[in-house]
């Protein structure tokens, strides 16, 4: 869900979106601003460093924990029997099943959705970082925290499977601020350097 929300977001934060108001000259009182536009793809400039610390490698570790530790009746399991990778998994299981005792509850079963959380927090809120739109800006931050804390109060009150836990709670909370925060310690400790927030657009 979270990787369909942030591929949803980045289409829709391209500044080719604002092309047609910004072609009929510079904004005036009253018109959408210009903002920064951010290098994407096959740019020297795209903020690999950015995406690969705080949305690749959080997210990967969410799924190693629930891959090595969690339970192997979830659907993810279904998945690797489908690709033929399911007696492989099992036996990367086998291998660190001895940690597992040494993990806390709350990193076992709380932080994984919380990594996600903050991947795709720090995502969406990079690529909307420039957007003239509070409201926009706003909205696809806090999308992934509050599809998060939704969905355990949709526990709660039995509209889907699962049990609610104030961990999970408190996890989808923190983790959203913590990306945030982020943000803007790299951007403000490396704009200039690493280009990361493009150049302004041209009309």
């Amino acid at each position: 869900m979270m990787q369909a929300v942030v591929a949803c977001a980045a289409y829709s934060a391209h500044p080719e979106a604002l092309s047609r108001t910004q072609a009929k000259g510079a904004p005036g009182a009253g018109e959408i601003p210009r903002f920064r536009q951010v290098k994407r793809l096959g740019n020297r400039k795209f903020p690999w460093a950015f995406l690969l610390v705080n949305g690749f490698f959080p997210f990967v570790l969410g799924f190693a924990i629930y891959t090595l530790w969690r339970s192997t009746k979830l659907l993810m399991f279904l998945a690797y029997r489908k690709v033929g990778l399911y007696a492989p998994i099992l036996a990367l299981r086998s291998r660190f099943a001895g940690f597992r005792h040494l993990i806390p509850g709350p990193i076992l079963y709380s932080v994984p959705d919380a990594l996600w959380v903050y991947a795709a927090t720090a995502m969406l809120g990079y690529l909307w970082l420039d957007h003239p739109r509070r409201w926009a800006r706003w909205f696809w931050t806090l999308l992934p925290v509050a599809i998060g804390v939704g969905s355990e109060f949709g526990q709660l009150f039995k509209l889907i499977p699962g049990t609610f836990d104030w961990m999970d709670v408190s996890c989808y909370l923190a983790a959203g601020a913590l990306a945030m925060v982020s943000i803007h310690l790299f951007i403000g400790s490396g704009a200039g350097w690493m280009g990361i927030r493009g150049e302004i657009s041209e009309p």
